[in-house]
């Protein structure tokens, strides 16, 4: 779960203040704690800002290129998993 600490300045920023059913404002804390559980629970939503064109590009590439980074690929979990 992420900490709860991360949400109170985003909760500033964009004007969420906790109020109870009369209407006062309340502690940020059952707020922070809210917003961190719903981001476990839910995640966040994923751009993909670098792997679309990563992808883009890798198609691009000569067969060679290709070929020898997946060997390289191959040879590195090789060394690591052992």
């Amino acid at each position: 779960m992420p900490l709860t600490k991360v949400f109170n300045g985003w909760s500033i920023k964009k004007g969420i203040a906790p109020r109870n059913k009369k209407g006062q404002f309340t502690t940020r804390k059952g707020l922070m704690f809210a917003l961190a559980k719903s981001v476990y629970h839910t995640g966040i939503k994923t751009t993909d800002f670098l792997t679309k064109p990563f992808d883009d590009e890798f198609k691009s590439f000569p067969d060679e290129v290709v070929e020898i980074y997946g060997l390289t690929v191959e040879n590195l979990l090789k060394t690591t998993i052992k």
